[in-house]
């Protein structure tokens, strides 16, 4: 997870310093590998953090906050 963590850190680090279209797209690409990887394993700890009532509701949410957040850059950086 930590592996897939610093995998998720560096390329989206490395993206901001793109010159082109097709490094972004690269970089962007590289990046959700390593989004994949920490997902499963996030999911799973948070699964097994809750109990069954909350585990919908949390997980649900958990999946939605990266959409939240890039909305919310996107708006406060305009």
């Amino acid at each position: 997870m930590a592996i897939s963590i610093l995998f998720y850190a560096v390329f989206t680090g490395v993206a901001a310093l793109s010159q082109s279209w097709e490094q972004l797209a690269l970089f962007r690409f590289l990046t959700a590998l390593g989004i994949g990887g920490e997902w499963a394993a996030g999911s799973a700890l948070v699964a097994e953090s809750f109990s069954d009532q909350d585990r919908s509701k949390v997980l649900s949410l958990m999946q939605s906050a990266w959409g939240q957040a890039f909305f919310w850059q996107r708006l406060l950086t305009y």
